[in-house]
């Protein structure tokens, strides 16, 4: 399962100035959840984000020299995804001075998903046969 850095700048960005931006793109075409998971998309407020907070511009441009990096919603964090939880943890302890950030283990199969399967078919318990009261 992947691991994801998660980094943010000393800065608070204004999601309504993001939005009140006349060069924020309004008319993206949608994407398909396939396409998504394939890695497709944008963040159509990245570049106005870029323009308006170079704090979170410098940081996303350190954050790209080591991995592909997104911005989160309107900003200002940003995140990158690693194989191996050692190499986000390392770029932790390098982040740039004035960034934080945080290192988390990505989910792809709930854990509540896993434990119904287990349970086998139909709610029954895995190696449970009869009734109850029987």
């Amino acid at each position: 399962e992947p691991h994801y850095l998660i980094a943010w700048p000393e800065v608070s960005v204004s999601t309504a100035h993001v939005f009140e931006d006349a060069e924020l793109t309004r008319n993206s075409p949608p994407i398909t959840m396939s396409d998504f998971l394939a890695g497709g998309g944008r963040n159509d407020c990245e570049p106005v984000v870029r323009r308006l907070y170079p704090e979170v511009a410098r940081m996303m441009d350190w954050l790209e020299r080591h991995a592909p990096a997104r911005l989160t919603g309107t900003g200002g964090a940003a995140f990158a995804i690693f194989e191996h939880p050692a190499h986000a943890h390392a770029l932790l302890r390098q982040l740039p001075p004035g960034c934080s950030g945080v290192v988390a283990s990505g989910c792809n199969h709930s854990a509540l998903h896993r434990v119904l399967s287990a349970c086998g078919p139909a709610g029954s318990g895995a190696g449970f046969e009869g009734n109850i009261g029987a």
